[in-house]
């Protein structure tokens, strides 16, 4: 089994902004930049299992 590190992609400059826009908050610069690596989904990389290591 393989967990997607990142599973649902990056996230545009445009998406962040518009969700800054939304909420009318700025989000912190290391928080933002997370965001666009991950979209807001990351696992620790002890969390990703591959099929040689399940059994």
């Amino acid at each position: 089994m393989f967990i997607e590190p990142t599973p649902r992609g990056s996230l545009s400059e445009e998406a962040l902004c518009e969700l800054e826009s939304q909420l009318r908050v700025p989000f912190p610069a290391e928080y933002r930049a997370w965001l666009g690596r991950t979209n807001g989904a990351e696992f620790p990389l002890d969390a990703i299992l591959s099929e040689s290591n399940t059994t």
